[in-house]
């Protein structure tokens, strides 16, 4: 056998034992066999991405962006590559450079989904919801099952006032992943916001039953509740939240939930406070 073709025969095996290794859930052996995969053929980008990856899943920040620098020099029209650096900039809160490394991803890959996502998710921290909400369209138009996608793209939704096109985002990521405690607690902030306060409590509690400790949903379904002036059962909520987080009620504006609470329910919820263990 030519000694080349051998060479890269033996560089893919090692790649196919590391991907084993990533699937187990071990990443530091799964990088041991990319590397010698590099080592035995030095000049394939997709080797050094799919290291740059594993280091990024594996909380390796610094290497992943070596890594996927040297992916970006042997094929610099890598979109996946600029978009993968640019999460592991995110992920060391540089979120400018993060910000230009998703443009340039999108540059090279026009219809790279998940570039479009995590350049809506930096528009949305820069409060630029306008351009936020047309590069989450774009994710869903390049990746139709995309659920968290819809999920975001309806929390914007949420915060912009338009509740029946957040409502509509809901649905379509619950068709998509029916166990989605985040999807069922943003629907029942829309039911809230659109006075339909019993459906609210209805998707509060499948939020719940997916994650019983979900401090948000139970602090909305109480909020629900108190907007139907079944005080009782408020009280249960809030207590179940002050015993998951002491400070969380006195605190929730800062959680930017985007329930729009009348005057009355602010008094009612204050004065509720006070009968709480």
């Amino acid at each position: 056998m030519d000694t080349l073709i051998e060479t890269s025969l033996t560089a893919y095996e090692c790649l196919m034992k590391g991907f084993n290794f990533y699937i187990d859930g071990e990443n530091e052996k799964a990088i041991e066999q990319y590397l010698k995969a590099i080592e035995l053929k030095p000049d394939d980008e997709e080797f050094y991405y799919i290291l740059g990856v594993t280091y990024y899943f594996n909380g390796n920040n610094d290497e992943a962006i070596q890594s996927l620098q040297k992916a970006i020099e042997l094929k610099p029209d890598s979109g996946s590559a600029y978009c993968t650096m640019g999460n592991a900039y995110d992920a060391k809160n540089d979120h400018d450079k993060a910000f230009q490394l998703y443009q340039k991803a999108i540059e090279f890959e026009p219809d790279n989904a998940d570039a479009y996502f995590h350049l809506g998710n930096k528009y949305r921290l820069k409060g630029n919801l306008k351009e936020a909400i047309l590069c989450f369209q774009k994710a869903i138009k390049f990746a139709s099952n995309f659920a968290v996608a819809y999920q975001t793209l309806g929390s914007v939704y949420n915060e912009t006032g338009k509740y029946e096109k957040a409502i509509k985002c809901f649905m379509k990521a619950l068709m998509l992943e029916s166990d989605y405690p985040e999807a069922y607690c943003n629907m029942a902030i829309s039911n809230i916001n659109l006075g339909k306060n019993v459906k609210a409590i209805i998707w509060a509690q499948r939020a719940i039953d997916f994650k019983p400790d979900y401090i948000e949903a139970l602090f909305v379904m109480g909020i629900a509740y108190l907007n139907n002036s079944l005080i009782g059962n408020a009280i249960e909520c809030f207590q179940k939240v002050k015993k998951l987080d002491p400070y969380f009620l006195d605190n929730f504006i800062m959680k930017q939930l985007s329930i729009n609470l009348t005057d009355e329910i602010m008094r009612q919820f204050e004065e509720t406070k006070y009968l709480l263990n």
